[in-house]
């Protein structure tokens, strides 16, 4: 578990091995073994990859697929006044879809995810 999510977080921050590697001061080999599971990263360098990408240990462990990591409100969530909940559910939804490696499948199920809300608004506005 913990090296698919760190290869997804990875590949999310567009990130090379090496660049992580150089990052956390590790050869590129030890990324690797992280990521193909045969290694597990020190408490310290487990802390610095949840400073880096910005979630939890435990998600990184997978005891959660809750990032819970604590973050102040962006100036754009609070005018779009989403809840913490919703914020969440985004940011699962965003790592599904760039967890994709083929950016035309993941294009085209961005479009028809917007053509399908742009449809329910007009439906909700014609009741």
């Amino acid at each position: 578990m913990f090296g698919q999510r760190l290869r997804l977080l990875r590949k999310m921050k567009k990130m090379t091995q090496q660049e992580l590697a150089d990052y956390l001061q590790v050869a590129k080999t030890t990324i690797s073994s992280y990521e193909k599971g045969v290694n597990e990263p020190s408490h310290e360098t487990l802390m610095k990859l949840a400073d880096l990408f910005e979630v939890s240990t435990d998600f990184l462990l997978g005891r959660t697929d809750i990032k819970e990591r604590h973050r102040e409100s962006s100036p754009l969530m609070n005018r779009l006044m989403l809840s913490e909940e919703q914020i969440e559910k985004i940011e699962e939804l965003y790592e599904i879809l760039f967890s994709l490696e083929d950016k035309e499948e993941r294009d085209k199920i961005i479009d028809t995810a917007i053509l399908f809300a742009n449809g329910v608004k007009m439906r909700k506005r014609q009741q």
